[in-house]
């Protein structure tokens, strides 16, 4: 199970880098921007949050 949550960290980082990488720079505050980046870090914070979980429930 711990295996599927770092794997899904890595999806998470590249699904970040990717958004960052086409994002309309024209409109930088815009709410368009925000919708766009914010689901990969909060991928992140849930899917590492699952991985302490799962660690934990190991010992």
């Amino acid at each position: 199970m711990r295996r599927l949550y770092l794997v899904m960290i890595i999806v998470s980082v590249i699904l970040l880098i990717g958004q960052l990488f086409f994002l309309d720079y024209s409109h930088l505050f815009g709410w368009r921007n925000l919708v766009k980046i914010l689901p990969p870090p909060l991928m992140i914070i849930v899917f590492y949050n699952g991985y302490l979980i799962a660690k934990k429930e190991k010992r």
